[in-house]
């Protein structure tokens, strides 16, 4: 079986529109940004494969990936409004086709703006169902 959390991150990696946000700041199998993340450090995307299935004789894994994309305020924009540019180009560039090791993928459940318990931060929620070539 494929490693599918390297290959969904290497592919979020190959998409200009989220790494002009994020940089490097894509972590996978997590839900939060890692220890010692600051909103100040910049943008960050963290997903989680939350289920899923194997398709066409284990040629094709599709899980379910949940996605929470982080971002600090501008001095123009509220940090909840800057987590939802950074939520509507990481749909942009899932909706837009495959490559990577991606077949192809679509937005499962829409995004939703939320506040960390802990910290306050927000952040937006979403999901996508994610076609990953199984095959090595």
């Amino acid at each position: 079986m494929i490693n599918a959390g390297k290959i969904i991150r290497d592919h979020v990696l190959d998409q200009a529109g989220v790494t002009t946000l994020v940089s490097t700041r894509v972590y996978a199998e997590r839900s939060v940004p890692v220890a010692g993340y600051k909103p100040g450090d910049g943008a960050c995307l963290c997903f989680q494969i939350r289920g899923g299935k194997v398709d066409l004789g284990s040629k094709v894994l599709l899980p379910s990936v949940q996605f929470t994309c982080w971002a600090p305020a501008t001095a123009s924009q509220r940090a909840e409004v800057r987590c939802n540019v950074l939520y509507r180009a990481l749909f942009d560039a899932l909706e837009s086709g495959g490559g990577s090791g991606v077949l192809h993928s679509y937005l499962e459940t829409l995004g939703q703006t939320l506040w960390h318990p802990e910290s306050g931060w927000p952040f937006v929620l979403c999901a996508f169902r994610i076609l990953l070539n199984n095959q090595e």
